[in-house]
């Protein structure tokens, strides 16, 4: 299960996400939709701490982090657990889209090449936590 307590995240004066909680049980796909600059891609990188949020708590399976005090630890053990393909940009273009959501798996979790595939194959529920 994924899980978000009370997150908040600010650029400058830009307060972008305000509170933000949910949960989403292991097994389903969720969608999160809104306009262009509503927070969606902020509260991705929330989720896997490539953004810091400025407070709050994200649970990923047994793993459960507070910010703003998370530690480095904390943050490679939280992103072991979690995956991202960007739309369009920051893939590598002499790749294939398999091939990029393959890489996580290979270079995080050392899985070989045909195990890899196999879970990229299933996302999206291969990617869910105890999964691996």
């Amino acid at each position: 299960m994924y899980s978000l307590d009370n997150i908040y995240k600010s650029f400058d004066n830009n307060q972008v996400l305000k509170g933000v909680s949910l949960e989403i049980p292991k097994n389903k796909t969720t969608v999160l939709v809104g306009p262009s600059g509503s927070g969606k891609t902020t509260l991705l990188r929330c989720i896997n701490l490539l953004e810091i949020p400025d407070e709050g708590t994200v649970t990923i399976g047994e793993l459960e982090v507070t910010a703003p005090k998370i530690k480095r630890k904390e943050q490679y053990d939280l992103r072991g657990q979690t995956s991202m393909v960007f739309q369009q940009y920051n893939l590598f273009a002499n790749k294939t889209v398999l091939q990029n959501c393959m890489m996580g798996v290979q270079i995080v979790r050392k899985e070989g090449k045909v195990k890899a595939e196999e879970l990229a194959k299933e996302y999206p529920n291969s990617f869910i936590p105890g999964q691996f």
